[in-house]
């Protein structure tokens, strides 16, 4: 038996890995065209696991999302969760749950500094 370089093993291993990736089904084919400002931006009831992961992630650290696409991006992601679909793809629907959780997460902060203002102001 010949062993194989060690090149053509690790090329072996990639292309193993890329046809599993396709079989995992949380690789869509997205339009990148879309996007800017908030104003055009893509659908995220589509979006890939480490779009959503970004979005937790800026929803989690506070980054400016305007305001008129709070709401749609909520309900979009919120149709992955719907989407009975997505019950196949455990790790895409994992995402979008985070999604809605920093959500969540963020929601109560605000509340909270409302209503730490609110005791400050009583208090004065």
């Amino acid at each position: 038996m010949v062993l194989k370089s060690r090149r053509k093993r690790k090329r072996e291993r990639r292309r193993i890995a890329l046809e599993r990736a396709e079989r995992r089904g949380d690789r869509l084919n997205h339009d990148y065209r879309e996007g800017g400002q908030g104003e055009n931006a893509p659908d995220w009831s589509t979006a890939r696991r480490g779009e959503l992961r970004q979005l937790a992630f800026a929803i989690r650290h506070g980054w400016d999302v305007p305001v008129h696409r709070r709401r749609p991006i909520m309900r979009q992601v919120g149709e992955i969760i719907r989407n009975p679909g997505t019950l196949e793809n455990a790790r895409l629907h994992l995402a979008a749950a985070w999604v809605l959780v920093r959500a969540s997460e963020q929601n109560v902060r605000i509340l909270a500094g409302m209503a730490q203002e609110k005791r400050e102001r009583d208090c004065q």
